[in-house]
């Protein structure tokens, strides 16, 4: 099934299954990226004996959650390469969000907004030692909180905290565009952000008049083997690999910074000719690729579980 990309889609990880990266990529694209439905109930595990991916080799481009992604790839046959293209780099500063937490459990405000579960979880961990998780369940507990998607939501509903509303394409900017719709002048949103800082929706949200809480808790920063990317971008144009999978947009476009033109038009060709595909997490990861122009083919779900079944169905069709 053919779909259009939406102007966002997943990170975090929640709920059952694997999880995949967050990213943030806004506007829309005016390519139309390649998508297929995938069963829910689809196991992840292949029937004993069966390798649809015997013979391919698969570049990871994921940090987070790398490990997972390659064991459910490696268990249907795939010969798999773990090169992220970009690294999450130290969490902020833990001092400076303690004392927005502080403030924040102090004054209150009138909507939080939790953009990953992978970011609200390190905040959780952050809190604990100085004894603030509870204050700020609490808190969070009496004030309407909007979730950026499933993985955001669920993370919060393991610590019991049930959002009021969750962004069904997963992206900053719909919350952005909801909010501003309603009216935000004078109102306090405290924003936990991704590691893109999400600056268009914090842009957004203060030009209409809304006072603005950001609370970091990590960033993302170039691959922490540069060599190793470069390497295989050129191994990538000379024919090597049959599949590269992207569970972020920063990942995608970070990937896409490394390429240079003439490896950019063999991948091209490559893709053109049936012996290369680009696999997505979502269409939100997918947007830096069909932002170029790029077919990338992504499954329905936002979740690493239905992106292994993409793979196998590209690679074994």
């Amino acid at each position: 099934m053919e779909q259009s990309p939406r102007a966002g889609d997943l990170d975090a990880n929640a709920g059952a299954g694997l999880g995949d990266a967050d990213g943030h990529v806004g506007g829309a694209s005016p390519v139309a990226a390649e998508g297929r439905a995938e069963p829910s109930g689809a196991p992840d595990r292949p029937a004993l004996g069966e390798q649809k991916l015997a013979g391919a080799e698969i570049w990871v481009t994921a940090q987070r959650r790398a490990e997972d992604l390659s064991a459910a790839l490696q268990r249907h046959g795939a010969s798999v390469a773990v090169i992220p293209t970009l690294a999450v780099q130290q969490r902020a500063d833990e001092a400076t969000l303690i004392e927005r937490t502080r403030a924040l459990i102090a004054d209150g405000a009138d909507i939080v907004v939790v953009t990953t579960g992978f970011g609200f979880r390190m905040w959780m961990e952050t809190l604990n030692p100085a004894g603030l998780v509870p204050h700020l369940l609490e808190m969070l507990g009496k004030t309407e909180v909007l979730a950026r998607g499933p993985k955001a939501s669920g993370a919060l509903k393991q610590v019991g905290v049930t959002p009021a509303w969750v962004a069904p394409s997963e992206s900053s900017l719909e919350i952005r565009d909801v909010l501003v719709a309603r009216g935000v002048s004078g109102l306090k949103v405290a924003v936990q952000l991704d590691g893109t800082g999400d600056p268009a929706l914090i842009r957004g949200l203060r030009e209409a008049g809304a006072v603005v809480l950001e609370l970091p808790l990590y960033s993302y920063g170039a691959p922490a083997d540069p060599v190793a990317v470069g390497r295989a971008c050129a191994e990538l144009a000379g024919g090597r690999f049959n599949a590269v999978a992207f569970t972020s947009a920063p990942g995608a476009s970070g990937w896409l910074t490394v390429l240079d033109e003439d490896q950019l038009a063999q991948v091209r060709a490559r893709i053109a000719a049936g012996s290369l595909v680009l696999s997505a997490v979502g269409p939100m990861t997918a947007e830096p690729l069909v932002a170029l122009g790029l077919p990338v083919r992504y499954p329905d779900r936002g979740r690493m579980g239905a992106l292994v079944r993409l793979v196998v169905d590209q690679l074994s069709d």
